[in-house]
């Protein structure tokens, strides 16, 4: 599925000939990385945890009397760490608080 997406051409990037049919076409994303990896881009690569962290939805919100509330599920108590409820999907398993910016108070 991600292989399919990098390799359809997409209106956002630069229009160039394609050398197979000769007809100007965007380029897909893997190929846009390629011109910018032959043009000089080294990529910088993060450790698992990092990557782990980078991927999380993030909100800014305010603590009201040490609660937070998320996508209209709460009350959160930072001292809790995993929310134990009644099974609904819905609701967010775990809440990382930070103090802004970017330190961890809990997880």
């Amino acid at each position: 599925m991600v292989d399919e997406y990098n390799n359809e051409p997409h209106r956002g990037l630069p229009k160039f000939e394609d050398p197979e049919t000769g007809k100007m076409r965007h380029m897909t994303p893997n190929e846009a990385w390629a011109a910018h990896v032959a043009n000089g881009f080294e990529p910088v690569s993060v450790d698992p945890d990092e990557a782990d962290d980078l991927f999380r939805p993030y909100k800014i919100c305010t603590a009201r009397r040490s609660q937070v509330w998320w996508n209209t599920n709460g009350p959160v108590d930072p001292r809790r760490g995993r929310y134990m409820g009644d099974g609904d999907r819905r609701r967010s398993l775990a809440v990382r608080i930070r103090r802004y910016p970017g330190c961890v108070i809990s997880s």
